[in-house]
């Protein structure tokens, strides 16, 4: 199916120095959106998770304050 969504040359050249050897470009596409999806917080649910990244977020500020 082709969408016929236009895109530059430049970003073309771009999609092209990220794929990995044998993907084509809707696999890179999808590979990108799948990285760049926000976390589902439903998914921590009923754990610690939540608390304990909040502590390493301070943590990590802590040991960068100057």
């Amino acid at each position: 199916m082709n969408n016929g969504i236009p895109v530059s040359n430049e970003t073309v050249e771009k999609l092209e120095e990220l794929r990995a050897d044998g993907e084509d470009i809707d696999e890179l596409i999808q590979r990108l959106i799948d990285h760049y999806r926000p976390i589902d917080a439903g998914a921590w649910e009923g754990t610690t998770k939540p608390d304990r990244a909040r502590e390493a977020v301070v943590r990590t500020r802590d040991e960068f304050d100057v």
